[in-house]
């Protein structure tokens, strides 16, 4: 008997369906980062996976670039996703953890230290929304940014990792290792059902210095190749944690400078959050956007002039198109139903809205507005 004619190969690279969605809705939220992808697979993967390995956390994520290149956006956009809240997370700031004095706050203080709290006393007990300030990573805590969630995944982003003590990234790699914790007043937190981003600038200095040298006397020079940053990030790596820490991270994941289409992308994307602001509005308030590539140029422009980064695009987004339909609401010139034609003329400070009354009416500038 042939038993190779029962046989049926299994596409085990091939993502589900639900694999799928999660990527493509996680990469209308990270922009411009192509290799990010790999986290929210990775994420998805280990979160589903019922053979995963539950004594440790679900997926220990080390990332590496400039500043404002969406690393600690990814943190939210996975947030976001599991949670439906971008903040259902915590964050933990390496730099406030320099010394091993500092890190007792993390930890939570033992007994006969100032600011134990015994749990044992009832005086103690916190309510479940309020923050527990026993310790910042406290179970309490973890479950309390994510109530109301339906999934019981917890996700912590340790922002500038190197930034924090010997001892700091010691206390993180047992618990990358083991997935627990004891608190200073013995508490037991468990990080099996955590995920973990860590954001760092390691090796971007070199990157710089590199950068210098190559551009002096040649304009403004080609930009480095993959395995040229890929060897200087897993150097300062080598350089900076020993190998029972560089083995614990599940994916190392370079950052890249975000180009300028990538730039406009993310613009686009946040219109694209005034509208669903827009269409939370009471409907019959609720009237539609249309931004053209003008009004994305030149809010972009407005957040990278003068040494700004996209980081600024909210404020602009505010100042420009925010604060004006806002004002345009309140005073009734835009009613329910109306569809508002947003566009830039070259030279002018600010944009142009046009009020369309109905798809059967031509287009009549109504409203020209310079934000204040």
């Amino acid at each position: 008997m042939n038993y190779n004619s029962n046989l049926k190969e299994l596409h085990t690279n091939e993502p589900s369906v639900s694999e799928e969605l999660f990527i493509n809705q996680f990469n209308e939220k990270v922009i411009g980062q192509p290799d990010a992808e790999r986290i929210a697979l990775m994420a998805h993967s280990a979160i589903h996976n019922p053979l995963r390995d539950k004594t440790r956390p679900i997926g220990i994520y080390f990332l590496i670039g400039p500043s404002r290149t969406g690393k600690s956006l990814t943190a939210e956009a996975l947030a976001e996703l599991l949670h439906g809240d971008k903040n259902a997370l915590i964050r933990v700031q390496a730099s406030d953890y320099m010394t091993a004095a500092q890190l007792l706050d993390l930890k939570g203080a033992p007994p006969m230290y100032i600011g134990y709290r015994d749990p044992q006393n009832p005086e103690n007990k916190v309510a479940a929304t309020e923050s527990d300030p026993t310790s910042l990573i406290s179970g309490h805590n973890m479950n309390r940014v994510r109530l109301g969630s339906q999934s019981a995944v917890d996700i912590i982003v340790i922002e500038e990792f190197e930034k924090g003590c010997d001892d700091f990234y010691k206390l993180f790699m047992g618990i990358f290792d083991k997935g627990k914790l004891i608190l200073g007043n013995g508490v037991p937190v468990d990080f099996s059902n955590t995920i973990f981003v860590l954001t760092s600038n390691l090796g971007m200095a070199a990157m710089e210095r590199m950068s210098n040298q190559k551009h002096i006397g040649f304009g403004t020079g080609p930009k480095e190749s993959k395995p040229d940053v890929g060897a200087v990030v897993k150097n300062a790596l080598r350089q900076n944690y020993p190998p029972e820490f560089r083995n614990r991270l599940d994916a190392v994941v370079i950052y890249e400078e975000l180009s300028a289409s990538s730039m406009v992308r993310i613009v686009e994307a946040e219109i694209a959050q005034v509208q669903k602001r827009i269409n939370s509005l009471p409907e019959e308030s609720v009237f539609t956007l249309q931004a053209d590539a003008s009004t994305s140029h030149f809010l972009l422009h407005e957040a990278t002039k003068d040494g700004g980064s996209v980081a600024e695009l909210k404020r602009v987004i505010s100042k420009y198109l925010l604060d004006p339909l806002g004002r345009e609401l309140s005073k009734g010139t835009i009613n329910g139903g109306n569809r508002i034609v947003v566009t830039h003329n070259s030279g002018a400070a600010a944009l142009t809205f046009c009020k369309m009354e109905s798809e059967a009416i031509a287009m009549q500038p109504k409203l020209s507005l310079q934000a204040a």
